[in-house]
């Protein structure tokens, strides 16, 4: 990658995408396996004659701290870190940082991941002074340049979250709080594959913020289609057998209630116009988006009933929906004003 750091102004902005969501599974293929690289930058990235991703010396590589107390010490190079990791007590010009006391997690990969999409695309380190020399003080103050004008929005938007922000899993931050604009964009890089693969971890946390991820990429494909046709992302879900391993997830014991609400939001925004053709799934999932309709979250409720509205659409569905004269309630008007006036 450290080419590209010469190349920039002639690597168009379909090929940076292409770029990053190659590193981004790259990175996701590691930490999957609690694996952190520690040591992210242009040199460690490798590009194929194809152009394809290649994540090299991963001799700093270390599994993650874990609960057991065993703490992974930090390595790297300090222009690549987060601010988390750097202490103004040490010395200006050391280039790394080898025995330091702070604890080094994934997150500081995906640091490390926007500085080098930074470098490719603006041609200069985010963090440099006016004599072009990265500054450890700036990167610990966290205000990177503004990124050139003629970069798109979403793609600015995607670079410079990973810089303003601490991360604990890619995919979730790069689909929330973002525009439909960048969703639909990493939708366009297959990511379900991925996140789908995520749903049997062990760590529930994980799990809960790859369901999550799932929803928003399946809520910006709505925006796409009528009302009266399937939902968009229904087929690539069937490819890679996402609709049973997420009912498989929701099943799971240990998962908690907040994760089995996504899961059941997600079945239920895929099978939009379509019949949920396993009868257990079908009783299951429509029974737990009717309960949450007495969540006390208006935006819960509000999302579940219109999920419910969504696989009504479908008559074997829908029979399903208003058994025992059940009827999906109305919008909330008077919530939605009091919604309205606290946002203004």
């Amino acid at each position: 990658m450290i080419q590209l750091k010469e190349w920039g102004a002639f690597v168009s902005e379909d090929k940076l995408w292409d770029l990053f969501a190659q590193m981004s599974e790259a990175l996701h293929s590691l930490h999957s396996k609690n694996i952190i690289h520690r040591d992210l930058k242009p040199e460690n990235v490798f590009l194929t004659k194809k152009m394809q991703v290649k994540l090299g010396d991963l001799g700093m590589a270390r599994i993650e701290a874990s609960s057991t107390g065993q703490q992974t010490k930090i390595g790297g190079t300090t222009e690549y870190q987060p601010p988390e990791l750097l202490s103004e007590d040490e010395e200006e010009d050391s280039d790394d940082i080898q025995l330091n006391q702070r604890i080094q997690t994934k997150e500081a990969d995906m640091f490390s991941l926007g500085v080098i999409f930074y470098e490719v695309i603006a041609l200069k380190h985010p963090f440099a002074g006016k004599n072009g020399s990265v500054l450890k003080s700036k990167i610990i103050k966290c205000k990177p340049d503004p990124l050139p004008i003629h970069i798109s929005e979403p793609l600015k938007e995607v670079v410079m979250s990973l810089l303003n922000k601490p991360y604990i899993e890619l995919f979730f931050y790069l689909t929330y709080p973002s525009s439909y604009e960048i969703k639909l964009e990493l939708y366009n890089k297959h990511p379900y594959p991925s996140l789908i693969r995520l749903l049997d971890h062990q760590d529930i946390e994980i799990v809960a913020y790859s369901i999550l991820s799932i929803l928003n990429i399946l809520i910006s494909g709505l925006c796409t289609t009528s009302s009266t046709s399937p939902h968009p992302h229904f087929q690539t879900m069937i490819e890679c057998n996402g609709i049973n391993q997420i009912y498989n997830m929701y099943k799971r014991s240990e998962i908690n209630k907040y994760s089995k609400d996504l899961a059941a939001q997600c079945i239920g925004k895929l099978f939009m116009n379509k019949e949920i053709p396993d009868q257990e799934m079908k009783i299951e999932i429509i029974s737990h988006l009717k309960q949450l309709l007495n969540n006390p979250e208006f935006e819960i409720r509000e999302s579940a009933r219109l999920t419910l509205i969504l696989l009504s659409f479908n008559t074997s569905n829908k029979a399903e929906i208003e058994k025992d004269g059940f009827r999906i309630p109305e919008e909330e008007q008077e919530q939605l004003q009091v919604q309205d006036e606290e946002d203004n």
